[in-house]
């Protein structure tokens, strides 16, 4: 007997109960979207670095914790808008500590309203700031708490304010690994014209994160056997043999060793100007049986693979300080291939200022020689001394590429008679000056301001990596290059903004330099062009990223709803037309 057909009655009905059915899904989905994303119920981070998910670094960090911690939250509830998102960011990224730490960590936040909550947060280090508030088309100042505070063995330490979210993760875990007493001692060998921690190495003492400590060792007597990695850096005298036995020593215990410079030295005062020579200090009677030999000279590179330093030009419009191309500051570019080594990981350029070649000789069974840093094949090498002041006539050779960081690891033998190494690490680089601050070639700050922790990070970004490898802290270079080069998202539009603003600066150097008022008057029509393109494609990213966002929020849910409400309808359709 076959069934009546519908009525439009129970046709009406079936729609509205359809309509209500995918509804209440599409609700509950959406309902369920916004609490994982409020509070971090089974969230899945897929961006690139893992920005909204701990690191491993940080989760072996706070599960070795032997006692418990206490980490508090001091925040203001009327913070500008722009700091709304910090709030929100920290809540979750200490959740995902607590969850890794097994029970020995607790968090709490507190909102300084009474006078005593705002005494606590000034007790505990996090004192009241001010905000730039630029809400409702004005500049201002608020007055508040955005601060973060670590209790650990009756010790109290703090992160007084929090401003932004770049590098936090990073902070928070150095702060953390500092109070569990976690340290590690790397020395830097003292003497022979090298820079010392009162001079020439401040810079790198305030980027290094309290875990190490760095001590300088004289070669007069061995390396103490605390001293996890040791650094040559820029050195300008010779080694002695005694002191490259020390040296040797040291590696063939399984510590590490980093020489940074030594094949060529600068004088930046010289009495005729700067000047860069080239001198044999005898590391290579060390290194050579390793599988790499730091050459006496001094790589320069093309002008599309250098730096630029400010020059005082005299103009039509007075004495300007003018970017000019510098061939002894070769720009590196990491190649995919060499980005896993934590030396240079994610690193995507970096200065390699009057640096040497490394030549690559025969390495020992068991040790493998890898090069970290190439020159471009336009770049070529001078043998002598030669004057390095800017704008010269440089003699441009196409010679490249050369290596110019070699990373060795692996049993290494001794220099000096028999011996090897179970395992050991040396990396060599053919300068040093990456992990100084050079005011002559960097940009200059205005008066009374100073750099702050992620400004220090991405300066010496190549030198911490190198640092950490050595000091056998690898899982703290990802970690840290979660802030140093965050990835930006390729927009055709906005790159074709940069490079014709770029060229429109060529055009603009170029005139200056000829005293071409037209070719100027050109360029700057060109570059604002381009910045003119660069906000319009800048505004319609934004408006992509708002749907994307709105289809992620609703589209998605809606999407499954409607897909269950039609399989549903179907599975109904067909009971329904059943014969018996």
């Amino acid at each position: 007997m076959a069934d009546e057909k519908n009525t439009p009655a129970k046709s009406g009905a079936g729609a509205a109960e359809s309509l209500g059915f995918f509804a209440l899904i599409a609700g509950i989905l959406v309902v369920l979207n916004v609490l994982a994303y409020n509070f971090n119920l089974g969230r899945l981070d897929t961006t690139e670095q893992g920005t909204w998910s701990l690191s491993e670094a940080s989760r072996q960090t706070v599960a070795n914790l032997t006692d418990e911690m206490e980490i508090i939250g001091y925040f203001s509830e009327d913070l500008p808008a722009q700091f709304a998102s910090t709030e929100s960011y920290v809540r979750d990224i200490l959740g995902e500590y607590a969850a890794a730490a097994g029970g020995n960590l607790k968090i709490r936040f507190v909102n300084p309203n009474e006078d005593a909550e705002k005494q606590e947060a000034a007790d505990a280090g996090v004192p009241l700031a001010a905000f730039p508030d630029i809400s409702n088309d004005r500049q201002g100042v608020v007055q508040g708490f955005a601060g973060i505070a670590f209790r650990y063995l009756g010790e109290t330490e703090a992160i007084p304010t929090v401003e932004s979210v770049e590098g936090l993760e990073y902070r928070i875990t150095m702060k953390i690994k500092e109070m569990a007493g976690e340290k590690t001692v790397v020395g830097v060998v003292s003497g022979h014209g090298s820079p010392t921690l009162a001079e020439g190495l401040g810079f790198l003492q305030n980027a290094l994160p309290a875990i190490y400590e760095l001590r300088e060792v004289d070669l007069s007597a061995a390396v103490p056997e605390d001293i996890e990695a040791l650094l040559i850096i820029s050195p300008k005298e010779p080694f002695t043999e005694p002191e490259l036995q020390k040296l040797n020593d040291h590696v063939i215990a399984g510590r590490s060793l980093g020489i940074f410079g030594g094949g060529a030295h600068v004088d930046l005062a010289g009495q005729t100007g700067p000047s860069v020579g080239t001198d044999d200090l005898g590391l290579g009677q060390l290194i050579g049986g390793w599988g790499a030999q730091l050459n006496g000279d001094m790589v320069m590179d093309c002008f599309a693979g250098c730096g630029r330093v400010p020059v005082q030009t005299q103009t039509p419009f007075g004495t300007m300080r003018v970017p000019a191309p510098y061939p002894p500051m070769p720009v590196v570019a990491f190649d995919e291939s060499v980005q896993d080594h934590p030396a240079v990981f994610r690193l995507r350029n970096a200065q390699m200022p009057f640096t040497s070649s490394i030549e690559l000789t025969s390495a020992p069974e068991g040790v493998e020689v890898r090069t970290l840093i190439q020159s471009t094949e336009q770049s070529w090498r001078e043998t002598t001394t030669i004057d390095v002041t800017p704008r010269q006539q440089w003699n441009q050779r196409a010679e490249g590429p050369f290596s110019l960081m070699v990373a060795l690891e692996g049993a290494l033998p001794s220099a000096f008679g028999e011996g090897s190494a179970e395992r050991a690490r040396v990396l060599v680089s053919g300068t040093g000056d990456h992990f100084m601050w050079r005011p002559e070639f960097q940009p200059q700050l205005p008066p009374g301001q100073q750099l702050n922790e992620q400004q220090y990070a991405a300066i010496l970004g190549l030198a911490l990596n190198n640092i950490d490898w050595l000091a056998a802290e690898s899982e703290l270079v990802a970690l840290r290059a979660k802030t140093v080069d965050d990835p930006q998202i390729a927009i055709p539009e906005i790159l074709a903004a940069e490079q014709q603003f770029e060229a429109a600066q060529e055009q603009a150097e170029e005139a200056i330099e000829n005293q071409d008022q037209g070719e100027l008057n050109e360029a700057e029509s060109q570059a604002q062009a381009a910045v003119d393109a660069y906000k319009e494609a800048e505004e319609a990213f934004d408006r992509r990223k708002l749907n994307f966002k709105l289809f992620n929020m609703l589209g998605i849910p809606f999407a499954f709803a409607l897909f269950g409400a039609i399989r549903w309808r179907m599975r109904n359709t067909r009971r329904k037309n059943l014969s018996l």
